[in-house]
């Protein structure tokens, strides 16, 4: 599958954890800003955010849910049932990670991204950490790569 962005910023428009801003309006009202000021693209994190997005925005929405290792460390759109859901709830391409490390189940985000880039009805862009993860899974299908 080949996908392309426009030529452009793409916008990542998050809040987390307690912050005030942490609610779908705001993540909305930051992505229509973002629009408005020009942005070629918007990475929104949640399914309800996305949806709020979806709903006031016309630009390519890239879709992420997040998880945690056992570490603490943040994990990208963790299983193929979130995936479907960010797109079901209007994203354009779907994020996952797409690095060495092992996800929940065994996999390594590579082998996730194989498992995945025939399976969905959207591109999905690899986050990656090195040049090298990047090739692994451009090689394992991914439409699109990412730092």
């Amino acid at each position: 599958m080949h996908a392309e962005l426009p030529r452009g910023l793409v916008v990542s428009c998050q809040a987390e954890g307690d912050s005030p801003f942490n609610a779908p309006g705001f993540i909305a009202a930051f992505a229509k800003a973002a629009e408005l000021g020009g942005a070629s693209a918007v990475r929104i994190c949640g399914v309800e955010n996305i949806r709020a997005v979806r709903a006031l925005v016309r630009l390519p929405i890239i879709g992420i849910t997040k998880g945690e290792y056992a570490d603490g460390s943040v994990l990208i759109t963790p299983t193929e049932d979130e995936a479907r859901a960010v797109i079901e709830a209007g994203a354009d391409i779907v994020a996952a990670d797409g690095t060495r490390r092992e996800r929940p189940g065994g996999l390594t985000g590579t082998e996730f991204v194989r498992r995945l880039s025939g399976g969905l009805p959207v591109p999905l862009m690899a986050d990656v950490s090195t040049h090298e993860e990047g090739l692994l899974a451009a090689r394992a299908g991914a439409a699109l790569v990412a730092t």
